[in-house]
């Protein structure tokens, strides 16, 4: 049984540390201190570490380390609790690992990427002057789609894995991302399985209707040069998308939205309509992430098709979504 005098020993602050630890799975002790001064919820270094050994003496956070010396943080199960009654999330949503099983030098820098983007659209929000509703990081993002593949007569599931998922909100407009962050590790055709399964879940799963309303825009940044956006996105061989190409035609293009779309394996009984409505030139954006730390939300995105898109403007509005 939990103890209920625990509740209220949890104070603003706290929930907002037990929040940010939630949104990653883990986090770097280092990593969560900066974030906590950058947005002005301490002042100082030393506070924080206070503040944090106190959590981890309270079980609301637990910690592990390891050989390199680093100090890695997590939610206890009583941190959950507090954190599901505080910020009204359910609580089966709320992950707490009862050890940082997988966490090894690749899943610590990947966490730390997906929180260097989460920080450019923190610092973005204040600027565009709109709330961050919801982001998820780090492994925390997983949506099933099942269906039957028409030709071998078999049942198929996959998961849709983005690196992130935020929701924001503009006035009354409220919008919803995937976040993919590319190193530049794999092969074009395996970044075209990731726009495979985006159709395949737009086709399939009725269910992202109900949460989002609309389907979300997949946000792509390179780690490094625009010259990789462009093979993603290469223009050779591009089908007229204004009549049903083959699936052949899909597959000769080398842009990976593209070839993605013609992957799927049900594509020749798939309706027009259904292709044209995933198709839409503003769903699918890419940047580098160089520029988008240099320009911040005042960046130009390249649409699949090579055109700019700017989402945000100093009018506090989104622009093309």
């Amino acid at each position: 049984m939990r103890d209920v005098n625990s509740f209220f020993k949890a104070n603003t602050r706290d929930v907002e540390i037990l929040y940010l630890v939630h949104l990653f799975r883990f986090l770097p002790l280092k990593t969560l201190s900066n974030l906590l001064i950058r947005r002005g919820t301490y002042t100082k270094y030393q506070a924080v570490s206070r503040n944090i050994i106190r959590l981890i003496k309270l079980r609301f956070l637990r910690e592990r380390k390891y050989d390199f010396n680093a100090k890695f943080l997590f939610l206890g199960s009583l941190g959950a609790d507090i954190l599901s009654h505080q910020k009204q999330i359910p609580r089966e949503y709320i992950n707490t690992p009862v050890r940082l099983a997988g966490v090894n030098l690749f899943a610590i820098e990947h966490t730390l990427n997906v929180v260097e983007l989460y920080e450019i659209f923190y610092e973005g929000s204040k600027k565009y002057n709109f709330d961050i509703l919801e982001f998820k990081g780090d492994g925390s993002v997983r949506f099933p789609v099942v269906f039957t593949d028409n030709i071998l007569g078999k049942k198929i599931k996959k998961y849709v894995l983005p690196d992130a998922l935020m929701r924001i909100q503009i006035g009354e407009d409220i919008k919803t991302f995937f976040i993919e962050y590319d190193k530049g590790t794999e092969y074009s055709k395996d970044v075209a399985t990731k726009y495979t399964k985006y159709f395949q879940y737009f086709l399939f799963d009725e269910n992202w209707r109900d949460m989002f309303g609309e389907f979300p825009t997949i946000i792509f940044i390179v780690e490094k040069t625009k010259k990789r956006i462009f093979n993603l996105i290469s223009n050779e061989n591009f089908p007229d998308l204004n009549k049903f190409p083959e699936k052949e035609h899909y597959l000769r293009c080398p842009n990976v939205v593209i070839k993605g779309v013609g992957l799927h394996e049900n594509l020749r009984s798939t309706g027009s309509s259904k292709v044209h409505d995933f198709l839409k030139p503003d769903k699918f954006l890419f940047i580098d992430l160089p520029t988008l730390k240099s320009e911040g939300l005042n960046v130009k995105f390249l649409n699949y098709m090579q055109k700019e898109i700017q989402l945000f403007s100093n009018n506090s509005d989104l622009k093309n979504l």
